[in-house]
């Protein structure tokens, strides 16, 4: 019996048994695995054609659903799982994290800017399966608060759904606005628990794709926590809903004055919101997906009443954007040795930072990449983050012009020896792009990113643009001192945490002022 053959009687095994039981997700999963196993095209097409012909509801329903949005890349099936996902009883939270989660990873690695993110999301319907969560966790557990006015902002828990390392932008986020806090008089404590691992996160769905978060560097929480603030981390191998009722327990005795969330989303802020003012700080250029009264926005043009609810829909209350652009404390280090770089004299280098430039260097941008550095052999392209390896787009890039490194702790080290910093089409690298303004290097970046909107007029219109900008770069080395400084000047009067104090201050003053009013709301007595 030939391989093939083989393959092929294999996959007819996997969907007999998927058919048997097809709410067994781990059946799911193998015949997802003896899909990718079968090199024979005809045999594929028809099971994807025999699957989509299958009516499941239910569990199943949803099963099928997000195997064949896996295999198929066809959305109109994640917009069937979502809806499934929303009417399945007895409610799982945690099948629906499973599902939130992995949809904001595709969103992150698949969208290139900001519109297409929401988009991603909001087709998956993540606003209002997060919305749904939140109000199980809060039918399924105590008060951990009792709802109290608040007449100043003295304790702030500040809650993020993981906290990591030194490598984990929203962990470093996180803990310099707990020192920002600190350092204002308020008392401050941490509470992360933990939300991107998840037990058998894989599991839940069709296909095994799940988000792996990075174990947190207990050695390193310790020594960067500001001295008197603590942090509470969740013990992952409890489930989800577990771990929030832990953390809520933990918060109580606290009693803050108010909640600040350093995230995109957690059911854990629904029971919060019910008690206390919350502020929220998300890593994207878009409002949290979680009930806030206030959030911080990085763009001036998504402030005021209802910027949320037009980013989200209405699954989420109404909070108030508040311009606060500040993102990043830089803190200068030795530069590294060029030699160390393997950069030899006379040779241009450009640089990309990102944990997944394996998937986001791809598609006409990595083609461009790959024939600038074959057209100019003096260009080095160094791309550091993730595990080192070289993206599949440039295998056929010129290898001598390429540097691999693998994640670093920072790289305010590297980016002295470069010329360029260069962001993929991507949602994400705002972080990175602010490094980069702080050192005074020219950026290259798509408008409508988080990377883009850090950069004003200098963000590029679309590819052209980018291409016509990174040209024009690489000839006039004026052009990249006059920009670079541009960038740098925008960095320290708009982004740079060392002057955003008295702007957190009062954006805390307004989350309290209007958590008052709502609670004001609800505790009048009806109107006779």
């Amino acid at each position: 019996m030939s391989d093939p053959t083989r393959d092929q009687l294999l996959l007819q095994d996997a969907l007999a048994r998927v058919l048997a039981s097809p709410v067994d997700g781990r059946r799911w999963q193998q015949l997802y695995h003896r899909y990718e196993q079968c090199a024979a095209a005809p045999a594929r097409q028809a099971l994807l054609a025999l699957l989509a012909r299958q009516s499941f509801d239910g569990v199943a329903g949803f099963l099928q659903a997000t195997l064949l949005a896996r295999l198929s890349g066809e959305r109109g099936h994640i917009e069937r799982a979502a809806a499934l996902a929303l009417s399945i009883t007895p409610l799982d939270v945690e099948r629906l994290h499973a599902f939130v989660a992995y949809e904001w990873g595709d969103a992150l690695r698949d969208g290139i800017d900001r519109a297409g993110f929401v988009a991603r999301l909001r087709q998956a319907r993540a606003p209002e399966l997060v919305a749904l969560m939140g109000r199980e966790l809060v039918a399924q557990t105590a008060a951990p608060l009792a709802s109290r006015a608040v007449e100043r902002v003295a304790r702030v828990a500040l809650v993020t759904p993981f906290l990591a390392g030194a490598a984990h932008t929203p962990t470093v986020l996180a803990l310099e606005h707990a020192a920002l806090l600190q350092r204002a008089g308020l008392q401050v404590q941490l509470f992360a628990p933990q939300d991107q691992v998840q037990l058998e996160q894989g599991h839940y769905l069709g296909h095994p794709g799940q988000l792996v978060g990075t174990p947190p560097d207990l050695v390193w929480l310790r020594a960067a926590l500001p001295a008197g603030v603590s942090a509470s981390l969740s013990d992952p191998t409890f489930s989800l809903p577990q771990r929030w009722c832990a953390m809520l327990a933990l918060i109580g005795p606290f009693d803050p004055d108010l909640v600040l969330f350093v995230g995109l989303q957690s059911p854990l802020l629904a029971p919060l919101y019910a008690a206390r003012p919350v502020l929220g700080l998300c890593l994207h250029s878009t409002p949290p997906m979680a009930p806030v009264d206030v959030w911080l926005s990085a763009a001036a043009e998504h402030c005021g009443e209802g910027a949320g609810a037009a980013v989200w829909g209405a699954a989420l209350p109404p909070a108030w954007g508040l311009h606060y652009p500040y993102r990043l404390r830089y803190r200068p280090a030795p530069a590294r040795q060029r030699e160390a770089l393997g950069l030899a004299p006379g040779q241009l280098a450009l640089v990309t930072v990102g944990a997944r430039l394996g998937e986001e260097i791809a598609g006409p941008w990595a083609a461009r990449m790959a024939a600038l550095l074959a057209r100019r052999a003096d260009l080095v392209w160094l791309l550091v983050g993730g595990s080192g390896a070289l993206p599949a787009a440039l295998a056929g890039a010129p290898a001598g012009q390429l540097r691999l490194l693998p994640q670093q702790a920072g790289v305010a080290d590297i980016l002295p020896a470069c010329a360029l910093f260069l962001n993929p089409p991507r949602m994400g690298g705002g972080f990175s792009v602010a490094e980069a303004m702080a050192q005074g290097l020219p950026v290259l970046a798509l408008g409508g990113s988080d990377g883009g909107a850090k950069l004003g007029a200098l963000a590029a219109a679309d590819l052209d643009d980018y291409f016509a900008r990174l040209d024009a770069y690489l000839d006039d080395a004026a052009l990249r001192a006059r920009d670079g400084a541009a960038l740098r000047l925008r960095f320290e009067q708009e982004m740079d945490l060392e002057r955003a104090g008295p702007a957190l201050l009062a954006a805390a003053e307004l989350a309290r002022q209007r958590y008052l009013l709502r609670r004001a709301a609800l505790t009048a007595p009806p109107a006779s």
